[in-house]
């Protein structure tokens, strides 16, 4: 009797060790789970978007101002990285003196229906100074700049000479000091420097009908 007891003893014991590894085992696979998940997040949120050259010479239709700098920065009002970016624009023009006047377009897709869009973007964009805005029908305006994500922004000098092209927030959708916003401030407070440019965060612009399905599946 008490060797079966002792036998009894040693099996119920291994039974709680086994549980015990595997409960230690599914914690490990987990945490590695979630690190992964956050490596991807953090690698895909510094992954920039395309941009191109601005044109040295831009025609009538962009309002260029002969005596201040013009910003022009074309956004995507269902990209979840624009409120990121137009508040790094209200920090620029509170810290341009009175030296920088904004022109955005607001892309949107031919044939949508008024409630494709979402105006939140667009309330920001009323309440900053020195900022108007335009619809860009399919992006025309802003291929035209070259600015082929949203957030890109092109800043021209009162000479009509580009002098910077890129985005000014440091990932994708996070606000903060970032080097395209010191470019431009550079560019404001010293004059006419070499032109420069730097990477944008955003979702696509041109040819942006993934983020248009995607979108609209959730609404």
């Amino acid at each position: 009797m008490h060797q079966l007891r002792t036998s009894y003893s040693s099996t119920g014991s291994g039974v709680k060790a086994d549980a015990s590894f595997k409960v230690t085992l599914l914690s490990i696979g987990w945490g590695a789970a979630v690190a992964l998940l956050l490596l991807i997040l953090i690698k895909y949120n510094q992954i920039p978007g395309a941009i191109a050259k601005p044109p040295a010479i831009l025609d009538d239709s962009f309002p260029l101002d002969d005596s201040r700098y013009t910003l022009f920065i074309a956004v995507h009002p269902k990209c979840p990285c624009t409120s990121a970016s137009l508040y790094e624009l209200e920090r620029l023009i509170a810290r341009s003196h009175d030296s920088l006047v904004v022109h955005a377009y607001v892309y949107r897709p031919s044939g949508q229906p008024s409630g494709w869009i979402d105006l939140e973007p667009l309330a920001s964009l009323a309440m900053l100074d020195s900022v108007s805005w335009e619809w860009d029908v399919d992006g025309k305006a802003a291929q035209k700049l070259g600015s082929l994500t949203s957030g890109s922004v092109v800043l021209y000098g009162p000479d009509g000479q580009p002098l910077y092209w890129g985005g000014i927030t440091s990932a994708r959708g996070h606000a903060g000091d970032n080097a395209g916003s010191d470019s431009i401030l550079q560019v404001l407070r010293h004059g006419t420097v070499r032109p420069s440019t730097g990477p944008v965060y955003g979702c696509e612009l041109i040819g942006s009908a993934k983020l248009r399905i995607t979108t609209e599946n959730k609404e």
